[in-house]
């Protein structure tokens, strides 16, 4: 073991929100909170063999189905779906490129609209061979292309109070977070993206309209996830039902079994870099309960996507789900904001800074394994 290695990172007592941690329990709640060990497993064993794409023939009337539809129309999708670089690891450390800006950015790139409609030669599905009779009847031009796109429900009646708070928290927290981590961390204005330069760390606000039960989690399931043919010789398929769901299986999913978290996820490239981050945050919350999820998924989608099992109170604890997950020992002092069964931390903990600075130590590489970690935190 090289010199650097063999002195321990963290030291043998650390004493973060006026509790003492010893060494043994920081290493092993960083290790909870950096390394997730939920492993997305799809529809099936047979149906995960078909993905993506759905179907295999050339000739199909969806682009969709077909590696060359999304490289056209969704190129941000692309490599997560088809995995042409190669696949991360599992269980293992993932956090953003240094050497690279962070881009913070509302609702979906090119709110999920394509950038080039992709026109392929199809073999007619029936419905279109109906609609084609119907035009040679009339006199009409028969068609032998087809457009498909995703639509997002979510981006459908944006509130204005909403984006101004998110944007001004993002704004703020990106300061916040680019000291701890290093990062060049910056938001950008729907006006300024183009295929060239899109945010990789997305916040979607669901609408009110589609109020779900539970409006922290899962609020997406409210959103149809059908396609129809709304315009004849188009297809319209729904992005969470359509590829979220069943396709991203190398996706890195927030807490997991709490519901009252924020709802996101990472997908790592294949050296473990996070190459997205997505969140979906219900707009209708009142705006302290609205800016602390931007700010939890912000934090989380550093690289720390699971809560620490040491009830540090923090944005990394599951502050906002006390009822399922009561904190067993040492309650720290940390100042929070009382809302109704919710108590929202007033700002980052001790222990959510010193969380950061471990994974964003050059010490701390994308990839590693819990024990590799373990041993550059320790030293043996």
């Amino acid at each position: 073991m090289s010199e650097a290695a063999a002195k321990p990172m963290i030291p043998d007592k650390v004493t973060l929100d006026g509790v003492e941690y010893t060494r043994y329990e920081i290493v092993t709640t960083f290790l909870k909170s950096a390394i997730s060990a939920d492993i997305s497993v799809g529809q099936g064993l047979f149906d995960n063999a078909l993905v993506p794409p759905f179907m295999s023939s050339d000739e199909t009337d969806d682009a969709l189905a077909t590696p060359e539809g999304y490289r056209v129309q969704y190129p941000w999708l692309y490599e997560y779906l088809y995995r042409e670089k190669g696949m991360p690891r599992y269980v293992a450390i993932n956090k953003w490129d240094s050497t690279k800006p962070l881009r913070i950015a509302l609702g979906f790139p090119n709110d999920l609209k394509p950038y080039d409609w992709l026109r392929l030669p199809i073999a007619p599905s029936e419905g279109l061979a109906v609609f084609n009779a119907n035009q040679e009847t009339m006199g009409l031009p028969k068609v032998f292309a087809v457009e498909s796109a995703f639509v997002e429900q979510s981006l459908a009646a944006p509130d204005e109070r909403a984006v101004q708070i998110a944007e001004k928290e993002i704004a703020s927290f990106s300061v916040e977070l680019s000291g701890l981590t290093g990062l060049d961390i910056s938001y950008v204005p729907k006006t300024d993206e183009g295929s060239a330069k899109e945010g990789e760390l997305r916040i979607v606000l669901l609408p009110q309209m589609y109020r779900p039960n539970n409006i922290f989690k899962n609020g997406v399931f409210s959103i149809k996830t059908s396609y129809s043919f709304s315009v004849p010789g188009k297809k319209i398929s729904h992005f969470i039902g359509g590829v979220q769901n069943f396709l991203f299986l190398t996706a890195v999913r927030f807490t997991p079994y709490s519901e009252k978290q924020v709802d996101g996820y990472f997908l790592p490239n294949a050296n473990n870099t996070i190459g997205m981050s997505i969140c979906y945050i219900w707009q209708g919350h009142v705006p302290e309960m609205l800016r602390a999820l931007v700010r939890e998924c912000m934090l989380r989608s550093m690289g720390l996507p699971d809560a620490t099992a040491a009830q540090s109170r923090g944005y990394l604890d599951l502050w906002n789900d006390p009822q399922d997950f009561p904190r067993r020992f040492k309650e720290p002092a940390i100042e929070t904001i009382k809302l109704g069964e919710y108590e929202i931390p007033k700002e980052l903990s001790e222990y959510d800074r010193y969380f950061l600075g471990l994974l964003y130590n050059p010490a701390i590489k994308p990839g590693m394994s819990a024990i590799d970690v373990y041993h550059a935190l320790t030293g043996k």
